[in-house]
C-alpha cells in the first residue's frame, strides 16, 4: 500500500455545506473556530471559506475507504464529529481521541460508542485514548510495536 499524509482543507459535518473558519490571526493555527457564513455572505476579516462535508465524502475523492490513524482533538466537539462519520463506509487501524475535556459520563459514553462501533480503547494517556479495532490479533500485533512510554494508564479486562 501507499504510504500517504492527507492534510484535508476541509471540515467534518454530516452533509456539503460551506462554514468560515478563523477569528485569530491566521498565522496562530491552533485556537481558531468554524461558524456559519454570516447570511449578508461578507466574510469577516481574519476568516476564510471553508467546505464542509462528511468524512468519507472527502476519502472517497481519493478513492479511500481506511484510514490508519485519525487523531481527532478539536476542542470538545470529538463527540459531535465522531458522529459525522459513516462507520458502515470508513474503517480505521487507529484513532486517538482527546477526551481530557470530556467529563466522566461522557468518556464512558465515547467508550460504549466506540465499542458498539468495533473498537475498543487500547491505552488511556494523559490527554488522549487510543481506540483499535476489537480484533485481537490487531491489539497483539499493536502492543508488540508500539510500547509507550510516560504516562500511559493500561486498562485492564
Amino acid at each position: 500500500t501507499e504510504n500517504t499524509l492527507y492534510d484535508v482543507k476541509e471540515c467534518l459535518s454530516t452533509e456539503k455545506t460551506d462554514m468560515m473558519i478563523g477569528g485569530m490571526p491566521k498565522h496562530r493555527g491552533g485556537g481558531m473556530f468554524v461558524k456559519p457564513i454570516p447570511e449578508n455572505g461578507i466574510i469577516p476579516e481574519n476568516w476564510d471559506k471553508v467546505e464542509c462535508e462528511p468524512l468519507d465524502a472527502m476519502l472517497q475523492k481519493e478513492e479511500r475507504t481506511k484510514v490508519d490513524l485519525m487523531v481527532l482533538d478539536v476542542e470538545g466537539a470529538e463527540m459531535m464529529l465522531l458522529e459525522t462519520i459513516n462507520w458502515d463506509k470508513l474503517s480505521f487501524g487507529a484513532l486517538l481521541i482527546e477526551n481530557n475535556k470530556m467529563n466522566r459520563d461522557t468518556r464512558a459514553k465515547l467508550d460504549r460508542d466506540m465499542d458498539g462501533r468495533g473498537y475498543q480503547k487500547l491505552h488511556q494517556m494523559r490527554i488522549d485514548a487510543l481506540f483499535v479495532p476489537h480484533d485481537e490479533a490487531s491489539v497483539r500485533r499493536r502492543l508488540e510495536f508500539w510500547q509507550p512510554d510516560g504516562d500511559i494508564i493500561q486498562l485492564q479486562s
